[in-house]
């Protein structure tokens, strides 16, 4: 989902993870992931901004920064179709 932080208009982005179902094996994968992206700074990633677990919803949401520019695919796809070559 594409979120604005209503303290200062910042766009981010927010990936649910819907959890209160799953087993102890997919929890731990959902925990891993957050800790990996914590652990990351570099220009070329998507920057990790913080996780919240949203009890009544029983989902993790994880947010990040925005890609404005779209996804690594699209961004593929579009090069393709015009017969460039990605720099």
């Amino acid at each position: 989902y594409k979120v604005k932080r209503k303290e200062d208009g910042l766009i981010y982005a927010m990936k649910k993870i819907k959890i209160s179902n799953s087993n102890h094996r997919e929890i731990t994968n959902c925990l891993n992931e957050v800790r990996i992206l914590a652990s990351i700074s570099n220009p070329y990633i998507i920057g990790y901004k913080e996780a919240v677990y949203d009890e009544s919803a029983g989902c993790l949401l994880l947010i990040t920064e925005f890609a404005y520019g779209g996804d690594l695919s699209g961004f593929i796809k579009t090069h393709q179709k015009k017969k460039e070559a990605i720099n």
